[in-house]
């Protein structure tokens, strides 16, 4: 089986909550405040594009500000970076371990969903 078998909406909306679980401090909005944070996010949307999902700008950036409450610029940003990594772009300076581990935890938290009926 491949990455058809998921809801496309629900992996865009599990790979910015993890994003978010990492980057959200208690006391502030997500966003794309520190290096460590961008090379995160780089690294899990590689691994995601290499798996076969493919993001759009909007829907990345609109997911991030909307339902998990990024700053709109950092919000905006992460769709960019989305939609350049899916269009086969590179990018530099991702840490690919932590995006592998992420994006494992992300199949494994959709496998564990109960299935449509």
């Amino acid at each position: 089986m491949g990455i058809e078998q998921y809801d496309h909406q629900e992996v865009v909306r599990q790979t910015v909550a993890k994003l978010s679980s990492h980057l959200i401090s208690p006391t502030d909005k997500a966003g794309l405040s520190h290096s460590q944070d961008i090379s995160t996010a780089k690294g899990l949307l590689k691994e995601m594009v290499k798996r076969g999902v493919i993001y759009t700008a909007d829907e990345i950036s609109y997911t991030a500000e909307h339902e998990f409450h990024w700053h709109k610029k950092d919000a905006t940003e992460l769709g960019k970076l989305a939609e350049k990594i899916s269009n086969g772009s590179r990018v530099q300076g991702a840490d690919t371990e932590a995006g592998q581990s992420k994006a494992l935890q992300i199949f494994q938290e959709l496998d564990d969903l109960p299935t449509p009926k």
